[in-house]
Parts: structure tokens; C-alpha cells; sequence
């Protein structure tokens, strides 16, 4: 505000949780074997179970839920893609 002189009200949050990077954060924090064979939606609860954090209510229950887009592209695709998807 002090610099532009805007007054807009602004909420300034952060996503970062380590359950959106979760095989990454479980490497990290829990032990190899209890990693092994286990997939994404496994490793949410194992992270729950090792740091005594809650899966956030967004992912919880995210392997049981349907698959709503199944859309791929290639990378150099990408940006004619999502306009197409959004009727641009």
C-alpha cells in the first residue's frame, strides 16, 4: 500500500503442505520400508501415521473419489489445450 497506494483488501495464503508433495516429504521423514510398494493415496496415510498430521480434507479420501479428466497432451500442447478445454 505504501508504495502503490492501493487499498484492496488482500488475503496473502500459502498451499504449500507437505501432503501435496507427499512422495517427495515421505522419502524424506519415514523410514524405506515403510515406503516400499505403497502408491500416492498410500503414502498419505503413512505420512499421517508417521508425523501425527491429519491428511487435509481435499485429499482425504481422494482414491475412492472418480476420475473426472483424463486429458493429456504434450508439454508444447499444452497452452492450445487448456484454451480449447476453456472454449477460448
Amino acid at each position: 500500500m505504501k508504495e502503490s497506494g492501493d487499498k484492496t483488501p488482500t488475503v496473502i495464503v500459502s498451499t504449500a503442505s507437505p501432503f501435496k508433495f507427499t512422495q517427495s516429504v515421505a522419502a524424506a521423514v519415514l523410514p524405506a520400508d515403510v515406503l516400499a510398494g505403497k502408491d500416492e493415496f498410500a503414502l498419505l496415510n503413512a505420512l499421517a501415521a508417521g508425523t501425527g498430521w491429519a491428511v487435509p480434507n481435499g485429499l482425504n479420501g481422494l482414491a475412492d473419489k472418480p476420475v473426472l479428466h483424463r486429458n493429456r497432451c504434450a508439454v508444447e500442447d499444452m497452452a492450445k489445450t487448456v484454451l480449447a478445454l476453456l472454449d477460448l
